[in-house]
């Protein structure tokens, strides 16, 4: 069965300029686990197209007519070795690119890339403000979404907390809030407040 993730947030950009870098890291990453990875078969980087590669790893992706490369979704609910491709790729991605993703458990981790480097931090959300009873709680997460705060990574946090909020409260499963997500995340907030509604 595995390990089941939710991708939070993703937000991974590597450069025209580091397409040649990127396929010589893909290719070494393929060819020094002989046996594959877990979820993804060896010989991974045969097609030599970069969509169906991180395909294969379960990651949709877009390049655009100058050939930069975007993350926009984790196709996948299933945790694999994505931490050693994230590594792998690290030199050619572009500071500033972040992943955040949610276990089954409720861990939350985020990778962050700078410098050539792919830095993992761990982190939880803490939801020990919220009152005790569940109906105070659906109508704290309900306030909550009137003040969802701007700019995309702190709108994106807030999210991510009602979302666990929900998710700890049996309101939501991963799967259906990373559907929800995938759309956008105005999407999400949107199924959010639809969901707090029908239990408040």
């Amino acid at each position: 069965m595995g390990y089941c993730v939710n991708c939070h947030e993703i937000n991974i950009t590597i450069e025209p300029d580091k397409l040649m870098e990127l396929g010589i890291l893909l290719s070494k990453l393929d060819q020094a686990s002989p046996t594959g990875y877990r979820w993804v078969e060896p010989g991974f980087t045969k097609s030599m197209n970069i969509v169906e590669i991180f395909d294969e790893w379960g990651y949709e992706v877009e390049q655009d007519l100058d050939g930069t490369v975007i993350f926009c979704c984790h196709n996948s609910d299933k945790w694999g070795d994505d931490e050693k491709l994230f590594e792998a790729i690290a030199p050619a991605v572009q500071d500033g690119s972040l992943a955040h993703f949610v276990g089954e458990d409720g861990e939350h981790w985020k990778y962050v890339f700078k410098n050539g480097k792919m830095e993992k931090r761990d982190g939880a959300i803490d939801f020990s403000e919220l009152p005790e009873d569940q109906n105070e709680q659906v109508k704290y997460l309900l306030d909550m979404t009137t003040h969802m705060p701007e700019g995309p990574e702190k709108f994106s946090r807030w999210l991510g907390f009602i979302q666990g909020a929900m998710w700890s409260l049996g309101l939501r499963k991963i799967d259906e809030m990373k559907d929800d997500n995938r759309v956008s995340v105005q999407n999400g907030l949107e199924k959010a407040i639809e969901v707090l509604r029908s239990h408040s």
